[in-house]
């Protein structure tokens, strides 16, 4: 586990309002190991990520990811997704893993 996963989990089991702007906004990287997280919702805060690893949580709806500009590397596999039109806005986006999804179409090429 990474400095940037513990400072993740601290955040949501204290209360991300509380956490100091400054810490959240330096996490580079998100690698969600524990499935006690229902929504990515919160994700939109870690302005900075650079990485972003979400497999196998059945995560249905991405939206919120079009907001993580500095993203390079995403991974969403196996999970329930059909829109991935929120993706379309990561021009830095060099590594993309969406094996396993439902999606319906795609014109991120």
């Amino acid at each position: 586990m990474n400095a940037s996963t513990d400072v993740w989990e601290k955040a949501v089991k204290q209360d991300l309002l509380s956490f100091k702007k400054e810490v959240i906004q330096q996490t580079k990287q998100f690698i969600l190991q524990s499935k006690f997280i229902k929504s990515i919702y919160l994700i939109k805060f870690l302005s900075n990520l650079t990485k972003l690893d979400l497999h196998n949580y059945e995560i249905n709806g991405i939206s919120v990811i079009s907001s993580l500009k500095n993203l390079q590397v995403v991974d969403l596999s196996l999970n329930r997704i059909q829109n991935v039109s929120a993706l379309e806005s990561l021009k830095n986006l060099t590594t993309l893993n969406l094996y396993s999804n439902q999606i319906k179409s795609c014109n991120l090429i």
